[in-house]
C-alpha cells in the first residue's frame, strides 16, 4: 500500500511548495552522494577495484567455486590474479547449470533471483545469473545516470516525472527450479526501485507481451496522460516507439507526450546513428546518456563531455584487460588493470562480478582511448565477432564507423545494417545488408556499394590491402531491404520478438538467406 501510494503523492507536490522543497532537497542530497561517490571511485580506481573483488570474493567464500579455483586462499588482488585463470563461458556453465537446478552456494551465498537470457547474436542463446548484488548494482548505476543530468540540470522536473523503458521482456520461461528467464532488459526493469516501477511505463503485463507490435501499441497506450521524462531503451526501440506512438496518440495528446521528455538513457548500440530520428519525433532535442551493459551487468556510461567514449564503473565489477593480439594468440599471462593501460591499444575485456562471472571473457574489446585516473575507451568490437575470409580480420568497428560515413555523405538515415561475405564467385566479397527507409534507395546500389568500399579501406586498413594491395577480395554489392523484414528475419533467428539488436557482422551467410 505504501509503494502504490508513493506515485500519487509525488504528484501532488506540485501544489505544495514546502513538501516539494523538502522533497528536492532530499533527493538532491541522494544524487549529490551517487555523484561523489562515483568521483571518489574515479579519483582512485585501483582502491575501488580492490574492494569491488573483496566485496565480490566475501559472497564466494565456501563456495563450490570458490573451493575448486582457491579463492579461499586470495587476500589481495595479485593473489586473485595469480590464482585464477581466464575463464569463458564454457568454464563457467557447469556452475551456472547447477544453479539453474536450484542448488545454492554454487559460486556465491546470495539468492539467485533471475537468469538472463543472452541475445545469441554470437552463438547459442546462454542463461547468465543474476543475484541479489546485481540487483543493488544495478539500481545504484540507474541512479547516477540520472544524477549525471541532474546535477548538470538543477531546474530541471525529471524528479517530477515517470520513465519509460522500452525493453525485452522479464520472464520468457523458467528452470527446473523455477527461477525465471527473460532478457536482461526487462529483468533491469522488474528489479529497479519500486516507486520508480511503480510510476513508470509499461506495466509488468505489458513488459511481458510476446508479440512485440502488440507490446509498443500498449505502451504508447499506458504513456498517454503520464508526464514522461526520460526513455531507456535500445536506440533502435526508442525510434520504434515512438514512431509507434505518433499513430496512436492523437497530434495533440503527442505534443503533449514529447514536450516532456528530456533525456534519452540508451545501452546496447551507439545512439548517434538513431539521433536525427529520435529528434524528428520529438518537441525538443533532448539530451543523450549512454550505459554500456552486458548481460553480466552495468559496466559504465558515456562521460557528458564526450559522447563517442565511455568510463567503466570501477566500484562495482573487476575489470582486467589482455591485449586483443595475445588474447587472439592465446596468450593469457598479462593481465592488466585500469591503472596499467596503453592509449590507443585493443584489449580483450575480462570481468568478476557478484552474479558469478570471474575473470571471464565478456567477449567485447575496448579500445582505449586515453589513460589515466579514469580511462576512457571505445568499443572497438566483439572477440568472435569479425570478417575473416582472408586474414583481413575486419571488425565491427571498421563496419559500423564505415556505414555512418557513407550515410552522411548521401543525406540518408543510419538505422540497421550488417555485413555478410559471398564466397560464391571466383573472390570472396562483402555483402552489405542494409535497411532501407526510403533514403537509401535514392542512390543506385553501385554508387553506394562503390563509397562503401572506398570508407571500409579507410576504417580497415588490412581489408585495404587484401582488396587493392593484394587483391583477395572483390568488390563488395549493396541488398537494399524492408524494415519490416529486418524484424521477422530476426524473430525467426533468436525466437524472440522486437528488442533485439542486429548483429553487425554474419560470418555464415547461410543465416541471411531468407533476408536477402
Amino acid at each position: 500500500m505504501i509503494v502504490s501510494a508513493l506515485p500519487f503523492m509525488v504528484a501532488l507536490l506540485p501544489q505544495f511548495p514546502v513538501l516539494r522543497r523538502r522533497y528536492m532537497q532530499s533527493m538532491f542530497r541522494v544524487l549529490n552522494h551517487m555523484f561523489v561517490r562515483y568521483a571518489r571511485q574515479k579519483s582512485d580506481p585501483f582502491l575501488a577495484q580492490e574492494r569491488a573483488l573483496m566485496r565480490i570474493l566475501k559472497h564466494a567464500q565456501g563456495s563450490r567455486f570458490a573451493s575448486d579455483y582457491g579463492l579461499d586462499r586470495v587476500g589481495t588482488m595479485v593473489d586473485y590474479v595469480d590464482a585464477k585463470p581466464v575463464l569463458h563461458f564454457e568454464d563457467l556453465k557447469p556452475y551456472w547449470e547447477r544453479a539453474e537446478r536450484g542448488e545454492h552456494q554454487v559460486f556465491t551465498d546470495e539468492t539467485v533471483t533471475h537468469f538472463a537470457m543472452t541475445a545469441g547474436t554470437t552463438g547459442a542463446r546462454k542463461l547468465v545469473p543474476v543475484t541479489e548484488s546485481f540487483t543493488k548494482n544495478s539500481r545504484r548505476q540507474l541512479v547516477h545516470a540520472l544524477s549525471i543530468y541532474l546535477i548538470r540540470h538543477p531546474e530541471s522536473g525529471l524528479l517530477f516525472k515517470a520513465g519509460l523503458g522500452i525493453t525485452g521482456r522479464s520472464r520468457v520461461t523458467k528452470t527446473a527450479a523455477g527461477i525465471p528467464c527473460g532478457l536482461i532488459s526487462g529483468i533491469g526493469i522488474e528489479i529497479t526501485y519500486p516507486v520508480l516501477r511503480a510510476r513508470g511505463v509499461p506495466s509488468m503485463a505489458t513488459l511481458n507481451i510476446e508479440d512485440w507490435d502488440e507490446k509498443l501499441t500498449r505502451m504508447a497506450q499506458e504513456s498517454d496522460g503520464k508526464t514522461i521524462g526520460f526513455i531507456a531503451g535500445i536506440p533502435s526501440s526508442i525510434v520504434s516507439f515512438l514512431e509507434r506512438t505518433t499513430t496512436v496518440l492523437s497530434p495533440e495528446r503527442y505534443r503533449c507526450f514529447a514536450s516532456n521528455l528530456e533525456l534519452i538513457v540508451s545501452s546496447g548500440l551507439s545512439h548517434l546513428p538513431y539521433r536525427s530520428k529520435i529528434e524528428t519525433s520529438l518537441v525538443k532535442d533532448p539530451e543523450y546518456i549512454n550505459l554500456y551493459m552486458a548481460s553480466e551487468g552495468v559496466l559504465g556510461h558515456e562521460p557528458v563531455d564526450d559522447p563517442t567514449c565511455l568510463e567503466l564503473f570501477a566500484g562495482e565489477t573487476l575489470f582486467k584487460f589482455i591485449l586483443h593480439v595475445d588474447y587472439l594468440a592465446g596468450d593469457y599471462s598479462r593481465r592488466v588493470g585500469v591503472d596499467r593501460l596503453e592509449a590507443g591499444a585493443p584489449y580483450t575485456l575480462l570481468i568478476t562480478t557478484g552474479s558469478g562471472a570471474f575473470s571471464y571473457v565478456v567477449g567485447d574489446v575496448l579500445r582505449c582511448t586515453s589513460v589515466g585516473a579514469a580511462p576512457r575507451f571505445q568499443i572497438a568490437g566483439r572477440t568472435v565477432l569479425t570478417l575473416d575470409v582472408v586474414a583481413e580480420k575486419t571488425s565491427v568497428e571498421a563496419v559500423e564507423k564505415t556505414l555512418l560515413d557513407v550515410s552522411e555523405e548521401l543525406g540518408a538515415s543510419s538505422v540497421e545494417f550488417f555485413v555478410t561475405v559471398d564466397t560464391s564467385g571466383e573472390k570472396p566479397n562483402y555483402v552489405w545488408v542494409i535497411e532501407d527507409d526510403s533514403t537509401w534507395s535514392d542512390t543506385s546500389l553501385e554508387s553506394i556499394a562503390a563509397r562503401l568500399d572506398e570508407r571500409l579501406c579507410v576504417h580497415s586498413k588490412n581489408y585495404e590491402y587484401f582488396s587493392r594491395i593484394q587483391p583477395q577480395i572483390g568488390s563488395c554489392r549493396v541488398a537494399l531491404v524492408e524494415p519490416r523484414k529486418f524484424q521477422l528475419w530476426l524473430q525467426a533467428r533468436t525466437g524472440e520478438q522486437g528488442h533485439r539488436k542486429v548483429p553487425r557482422i554474419l560470418r555464415d551467410p547461410a543465416e541471411a538467406r531468407d533476408l536477402i
